[in-house]
């Protein structure tokens, strides 16, 4: 390498010439610092303007969560009162729409409502309303008006709906007694047999939720709304100002996170006119969203004047350096010049250096995550095969122990692939109760093989254990993601000890460890080892995103952020119990789910035709041959007619050529034009034909509105009753 020669004074050239050049190094020295000091006033500036606004957006997010609370309860309290009407009636024995109007129209039992209202000052009255949609009763009124409600949301939603579903939120309505504005809290009347007996109602008028609203809202600049989950604001404090359509709207590709009980925060675009933060909750229970909006100027208020004194401060610098760089740049030579150069060209070096190494990082994450979808995609059409030629295999006085045991083999295989998709980012998650124990039992082996042979691993599982409310392979993944780093902190061996246990509410164990829980049960999913221990530097950015204590190149620093963000979006938490030299303890709180563990029915292996698929013709359409046979055999069985095709163009031409099959079984991923993309081109000429689509794995957007989705790998009877399904006539329309 040549040494460089810039500014270097030769001795070629007039003196005066030799004599410039290290005034103009000089000089563009001072001019560098002098931009430095505005660059970095100006950071400063920005830096501590950001922390005023996160200073506000964290008061906004508590208050939102302190009004969620207070909603949540006023909700109760009239949920409360429904529920004690509603088992009143069941006490008496009304369970007809007859009984109903028969023995609650009377002057007694308006009383009766009326004395429930007492104490509960946002129940502003109660109405008994039968099967008809005709008022029976009301609390505020003796004789009852004639009223009839059958056009209410919450008359047409709960009219044909279940006795045992939560109270509904119903729109914002004028009411018909009053002519104020008024939501209502509708519980179903059901009769043993499940026939509908009619409603009782409760009345909230809106000026209960702003009147408090009003009430707690310690900051003028705050405003205070109330919408449904649907998106209709209800109530807001103040009222929302004249054609300002931030006030009276939530952006609508933020309502899905709002309405899965995510607490969101945002900033409304300069479009929506001036813009706010927005802390937005949903109180637990209820489809009602809580939000608190504050103006970006009111939070900066503030800093405008700290502006005014570190710009002035920033400004003054600059002018000072440059008037001491005047001074003294005939001080300055050559050779300093020439080492800022090689300075700042060192620093782009470690800069592309770090950056080539994180693009390279992230290059290998993608791969990784497409080669394991690929593999999960290819492996679930084996197990397809596998699995129904199973059911295929099994004689009608049952599976055989090795036929057992190659079931029980191929839905571990099945529930590997669902963990492999997980991973990639390409399987469909939806929470569920799940019961931990069972989660946890079957995960020993795998536990197991994982942490090593040094390692003794321990699982001590609540007998009497609640079922959370999970995702059942978030959960996987997240014990996984604890395991591991458990055994990375044991390099010499040690003890894994995985245990669950209840947490009731107000538990002090919950209060101390996990205060940002919010109230309710929850089961805690602790995982302890007894390696090295964390400092607390270390704990405080444990659950940073690509945060890693390990060697470049044995850990990417997403574990405990998975686990953190899998926690959250479960509605629970997680806490850590560490010290240097003392281990680790990782506790996961899952909240209590309120509905118990579904129990899997063993689904029967033999299928028949029906009247539904007996002599209907269907056109399958899959790329892998192994997959399409399979299809069709069971097609076969149950009496259909078929013809398989490997491509989507061939199954469009065949289709247009007509005469069209009764249904189209056709795989999402397949060469050259997908499921997805084939199905809605035929659609275009034929909208009423069936069409279920088969996927092993999917970007879910593109399916997001298909009826029909039979996920690889199924079994026979899965799919004869999908076909049974999608051939039943549609209803004409009323």
């Amino acid at each position: 390498m040549q040494p460089a020669t810039a500014g270097v004074p030769t001795t070629t050239g007039s003196g005066d010439a030799w004599r410039a050049r290290p005034a103009h190094w000089a000089m563009l020295g001072g001019a560098i610092l002098a931009m430095v000091i505005l660059a970095l006033t100006a950071f400063i500036l920005l830096q501590v303007r950001e922390r005023s606004l996160e200073s506000a957006r964290d008061e906004i997010r508590r208050f939102d969560f302190l009004l969620a609370e207070q909603t949540a309860r006023a909700m109760q309290g009239v949920d409360l009162v429904l529920d004690n009407v509603a088992t009143e009636l069941q006490a008496e024995g009304i369970d007809t729409p007859e009984a109903l109007v028969r023995e609650k129209s009377s002057y007694a039992a308006h009383l009766a409502l009326a004395g429930k209202i007492a104490g509960v000052p946002q129940l502003d009255a109660l109405s008994l309303i039968s099967s008809t949609g005709q008022v029976v009763n009301f609390s505020r009124y003796y004789p009852v008006p004639a009223i009839n409600v059958s056009d209410r949301d919450y008359f047409k939603a709960l009219q044909g709906g279940d006795s045992t579903q939560r109270s509904f939120v119903s729109m914002r309505v004028s009411n018909r007694g009053s002519g104020t504005e008024t939501i209502y809290l509708a519980r179903r009347l059901s009769g043993p047999d499940g026939r509908f007996v009619g409603l009782v109602l409760g009345a909230i008028q809106l000026e209960y939720f702003s009147a408090l609203y009003n009430s707690i809202r310690s900051n003028n600049s705050l405003a205070i709304s109330l919408w449904r989950a649907d998106g209709q604001m209800l109530v807001r404090s103040p009222p929302p100002p004249p054609e300002n359509h931030e006030a009276t709207q939530i952006p609508p590709s933020l309502l899905g996170s709002i309405r899965r009980g995510i607490p969101t925060l945002f900033t409304t675009p300069h479009g929506y006119g001036e813009p706010r933060m927005v802390a937005t909750m949903m109180p637990i229970g209820y489809p009602v969203i809580v939000s608190v909006t504050l103006a970006e100027s009111a939070a900066l208020a503030g800093w405008h004047q700290d502006a005014i004194t570190i710009g002035t401060a920033g400004v003054g610098c600059a002018v000072l350096i440059c008037v001491l760089t005047w001074l003294l740049m005939r001080q300055f030579g050559a050779y300093e010049a020439m080492r800022a150069a090689l300075i700042a060209r060192e620093d782009a070096i470690r800069g592309r250096e770090v950056a080539e190494a994180q693009l390279r990082q992230s290059q290998k994450m993608e791969a990784v995550g497409q080669l394991t979808a690929g593999l999960a995609h290819d492996f679930n059409n084996l197990l397809t095969s596998i699995i129904v030629n199973l059911d295929a295999l099994r004689p009608p006085s049952g599976e055989s122990r090795a036929l057992q045991l190659v079931r029980q083999a191929s839905e571990r295989a099945a529930s590997l692939t669902r963990q492999l998709l997980a991973f990639s980012r390409q399987q469909i998650l939806q929470p569920q109760p799940i019961a931990l124990q069972s989660v946890l039992g079957g995960m020993r082996d795998l536990l197991v093989s994982s942490v090593g042979a040094h390692v003794t691993l321990e699982l001590r599982l609540g007998d009497t254990l609640w079922p959370a409310y999970a995702d059942p392979v978030q959960v996987e993944n997240m014990v996984l993601n604890l395991a591991i780093n458990a055994r990375d902190a044991m390099p010499d061996g040690g003890r894994l000890l995985i245990e669950t246990f209840n947490v009731p509410a107000g538990s002090p164990s919950l209060t101390a460890e996990a205060a940002e829980l919010a109230d309710g049960d929850y089961i805690c999913l602790a995982v302890r080892d007894s390696g090295t221990g964390m400092p607390a530097e270390v704990v405080a950015r444990a659950f940073d995103p690509f945060f890693t204590t390990k060697p470049q190149g044995k850990g990417t620093g997403l574990g405990l952020s998975q686990v953190y963000g899998v926690a959250r979006q479960s509605g629970g938490g997680v806490t850590i119990d560490t010290a240097p030299g003392e281990g680790t303890s990782v506790l996961v709180y899952l909240p209590r789910s309120s509905r118990e563990v579904p129990r899997v029915a063993d689904t029967p292996a033999i299928v028949t035709p029906t009247a539904e698929t007996k002599d209907r013709f269907i056109l399958v359409v899959d790329d892998d041959p192994l997959v399409g046979e399979t299809v069709t055999s069971v097609l076969a069985t149950i009496g259909c007619r078929y013809e398989l095709l490997s491509d989507a163009a061939s199954a469009i031409r065949l289709v247009l050529a007509g005469p069209p099959p009764d249904a189209l079984l056709i795989d999402f991923a397949m060469p050259g034009m997908n499921g997805a993309d084939a199905a809605a081109e035929i659609r275009a000429h034929l909208p009423d034909l069936p069409i279920i689509f088969m996927t092993g794995f999917a970007d879910p957007a593109p399916l997001d509105r298909e009826r029909f989705i039979l996920t690889k790998p199924f079994r026979a009877p899965q799919l004869a009753r999908i076909l049974a399904d999608a051939l039943q006539p549609v209803p004409a329309a009323q």
